[in-house]
């Protein structure tokens, strides 16, 4: 130590601290060995364990929800791809040899990483999916308040060439969420090379002060959501459509929809927040294709909308006006003027009499799923419906069954509220009668016999008291040993 050499202590732990890593790495290569003699997977053609290792990690596809990167269920997904791959060499091989385990992509266009990470580990993620049908979600990072952003986005051209240019001609998503209108030309440019794209999500809700138009023209989507506040807007094929969900549009731009989509099958559309629109002079709008109608109003633009439709393939209506009355002569106007096969029915949103009410779903001959929600407003008694379910739980003899009472339903949801949730409700809800809804139980199996199966009862608040006695109690647990579902749902939790 006088001379400036080791101490007699650090001399002895040298050879002990290079035994030590030599025995680690012995313990390392025999737990390699371990893993190879005894993982499951090793004995299994590559195919298989690609497989379960498909099984095992939940897929994800990106879609309109501004929230689903960052899910729980999402976060889940991402760790159990680098946790398999982290486990032994062969696991490592089969994750990244497994395609389908990196077909979903999510890229922030304001990163954090910077650009030479976030580029080689876009890369190696592309490489990994091997040219498989891809579902990219471009999406912007919440940013500070006060925060200087670079607003020329010019990282991003790059990142979109890059996926654009490393994965396959075809895509079953494009997702764009808050993507900054600056941005859209790198993206229709893009889109202007042939992409083929099933799925298009379009979330935007900047404001801007000029006009900004997202070219979408060449991809010819299938599914397309759309919410782009004016004066952003978009181009887009629409021959190929299917399945469209339009916000901030006037209503003579949902009819344009309707006309240029002959293959559109389902369209969901927005008549609360949508522009101002001028009155059509077209008699009607007659679509051949359209199977699923949903409609969230305001009662002033739905008569607008669905006073000139006819669709003889609707099979689905959904209506939403919880701020609203929906007036059922709208409803039974449309199903008459389109001779339809109406199969489900849900109505958000009404005011009605019992008598009103259980006249229009006299003509619902052919509803198999059915759910109705008052507003809030409406005073209204439920146990006339209940009994006539009751009643004609059995058809008579001789007595047709489309002339019978919703003959055909086999699932029903009811929303109660206001006058079921008072203190004292007046009059008070009647338990009672669900059991009957069913028909007699031991007539399950007899063929005359409407095929209900589930009955839904869903309350917004929890009335006060909830009372229920033991004999109601009782009715319910004989229904369930039936194989019947009763179901009593509370929208809000505490």
């Amino acid at each position: 130590m006088a001379n400036g050499g080791p101490c007699e202590a650090c001399q002895a732990i040298k050879p002990i601290e290079l035994q030590m890593a030599r025995q680690h790495e012995q313990h390392r290569e025999l737990c390699a060995r371990i893993n190879d003699c005894h993982d499951p997977l090793s004995t299994r053609p590559a195919e298989i364990a690609s497989l379960i290792f498909e099984f095992v990690v939940a897929p994800f596809s990106p879609g309109a929800d501004p929230d689903c990167i960052r899910s729980l269920q999402y976060k889940k997904g991402l760790k159990a791809r680098f946790a398999l791959s982290g486990v032994c060499k062969l696991w490592r091989a089969i994750a990244f040899n497994t395609p389908r385990l990196w077909t979903a992509l999510a890229v922030p266009i304001n990163s954090p990483l910077e650009e030479q990470w976030q580029d080689k580990l876009l890369r190696e993620w592309l490489e990994r999916a091997k040219r498989i049908s891809l579902s990219v979600y471009l999406y912007r990072l919440p940013v500070a308040k006060g925060t200087v952003e670079d607003d020329t986005f010019a990282h991003t051209q790059n990142l979109i060439e890059l996926i654009c240019t490393n994965s396959s001609p075809r895509w079953e998503v494009l997702s764009l969420h808050n993507i900054p209108p600056n941005v859209f030309p790198y993206i229709s440019a893009i889109m202007q090379a042939g992409k083929v794209v099933d799925s298009v999500f379009i979330n935007n809700q900047h404001k801007v002060a000029t006009p900004v138009l997202l070219d979408l023209s060449r991809i010819r989507p299938k599914m397309l959501y759309r919410r782009l506040k004016p004066p952003m807007d978009m181009a887009v094929s629409f021959a190929e459509l299917t399945d469209v969900h339009f916000d901030f549009l006037r209503v003579e731009d949902y009819f344009h929809v309707l006309i240029m989509a002959p293959k559109l099958q389902r369209l969901e559309v927005d008549l609360v927040n949508n522009l101002n629109s001028q009155p059509t002079l077209i008699p009607h709008i007659v679509h051949s294709e359209l199977k699923e109608l949903v409609i969230d109003f305001r009662l002033a633009r739905l008569e607008a909308f669905i006073g000139i439709l006819v669709l003889p393939s609707l099979e689905k209506l959904v209506a939403r006006g919880p701020e609203d009355n929906l007036p059922l002569r709208l409803v039974q106007e449309l199903l008459d003027r389109s001779s339809c096969q109406l199969k489900e029915l849900s109505i958000e949103g009404m005011v009605y009499s019992s008598p009103d009410l259980l006249e229009f779903l006299r003509g619902l001959s052919l509803v198999e799923h059915l759910e109705l929600k008052p507003t809030q407003s409406a005073a209204y008694d439920l146990a006339p419906l209940l009994q006539l379910f009751t009643e004609t739980a059995l058809l008579n003899d001789g007595e047709a069954a489309l002339t019978s009472f919703l003959p055909r339903l086999r699932s029903f949801v009811y929303g109660v509220d206001c006058s079921y949730t008072y203190d004292w409700p007046d009059p008070p809800m009647p338990w009672g009668l669900f059991g009957g809804v069913f028909g007699p139980l031991e007539e399950l199996s007899n063929p005359r016999r409407r095929p209900l199966r589930s009955v839904k009862i869903c309350f917004k608040e929890l009335p006060t008291p909830f009372d229920i006695d033991d004999e109601c109690i009782g009715m319910f647990i004989q229904l369930g040993k039936a194989g019947l579902e009763f179901l009593i749902d509370f929208e809000l939790r505490i």
